[in-house]
């Protein structure tokens, strides 16, 4: 739920935030607990092993995943979509699990708030923000494979099918199977990530 509620209702809500004066913006709540979480590819319930923060960071990378692949697949000039880790606030849920964090639920709340409004957002897409600057989210995120996996996997338990929106199907759809990810889509992920591709690598 903590993965496929925000996936499920982003998803029909396209079309209405597309449909504006002004481009719409989705901005999924993540967390820096993304970063050092995992993909339980052949037990996503955990049903085998459960544990609640591992849960917890499989959610919130997911949910990070999803976000940079929506993005992808959404043109900025309709609808942007970010990830924010607004930061570690003293809420509900931290007291019952922290005896103590650094930062207000104000705090939180205006980091959320300013990528959800600010101006200097208009027509920024993809970034996973931590409370105040752009970051670099987890490798997981940047992988095409894998997000479109997630997607595919996703969408299977949510409902959802091909085109879910007006914008029609994705040219490169998604597939469970990593077997057929490997094959088809790896030539894609050495690009993004060869030297050439990635600003500040392969020149001195």
């Amino acid at each position: 739920v903590n993965f496929l509620a925000p996936f499920l209702l982003t998803l029909r809500l396209t079309d209405l935030l597309a449909a504006g004066p002004e481009p719409g913006r989705v901005v999924n709540v993540s967390s820096a607990s993304q970063g050092f979480g995992a993909i339980h590819w052949e037990d996503t319930q955990l049903e085998d092993a459960w544990d609640r923060m591992t849960a917890y960071a499989q959610s919130k990378l997911a949910l990070t995943m999803f976000t940079t692949e929506y993005a992808r697949r959404v043109p900025a000039e309709l609808v942007t979509a970010n990830s924010v880790h607004p930061g570690t606030c003293y809420t509900r849920m931290i007291r019952s699990t922290l005896l103590f964090a650094p930062h207000t639920p104000g705090y939180g709340a205006a980091n959320l708030q300013r990528v959800l409004v600010s101006p200097s957002y208009r027509g920024v897409t993809g970034q996973f923000v931590f409370e105040r600057q752009p970051a670099t989210p987890n490798p997981l995120a940047l992988e095409p494979i894998s997000r479109r996996r997630l997607w595919a996997l996703a969408a299977k338990q949510a409902g959802i099918v091909e085109p879910w929106w007006r914008g029609g199907a994705d040219p490169q759809p998604a597939r469970i199977d990593d077997h057929e990810y490997e094959h088809e889509y790896r030539h894609e992920y050495e690009h993004e990530h060869s030297p050439a591709a990635v600003p500040g690598l392969g020149s001195e």
